[in-house]
């Protein structure tokens, strides 16, 4: 049975409507999964499951380098909200290098989509 808010990340206890197991404090109940890999596969079927329902997919909030790179390689993504992360690295790099290098993040990602 799903959980009652349907989302695969519901905390309700029970097995979602996808079969994954809920989240408890900030983990798996299933101590063998790797947190991680689970929360790509969840954004990346979400994405899917979106753009397959008519959505423009656009991801944002609490992305870096790092996760715009990773998030930017789903092929559903077609906008990246980054403002806010650019605005603060701008502090210590400037505005310039700053959108270079998450330009090149999100180039190295969608260039990992692609192949």
């Amino acid at each position: 049975m799903g959980s009652k808010s349907g989302f695969p990340w519901s905390s309700g206890g029970e097995s979602n409507a996808y079969g994954h197991a809920p989240l408890i404090d900030g983990r798996l109940d299933r101590p063998a999964d790797d947190y991680f890999a689970h929360l790509d596969y969840v954004i990346a079927r979400a994405a899917a499951q979106a753009k397959n329902a008519g959505l423009e997919v656009h991801a944002g909030h609490g992305l870096d380098f790092i996760t715009a790179e990773k998030i930017a390689g789903l092929a559903e993504i077609v906008e990246l909200n980054i403002g806010h992360f650019l605005i603060g690295e701008a502090i210590f790099d400037g505005l310039e290098a700053a959108v270079r290098a998450m330009r090149a993040a999100m180039d190295r990602g969608r260039a990992r989509g692609a192949a």
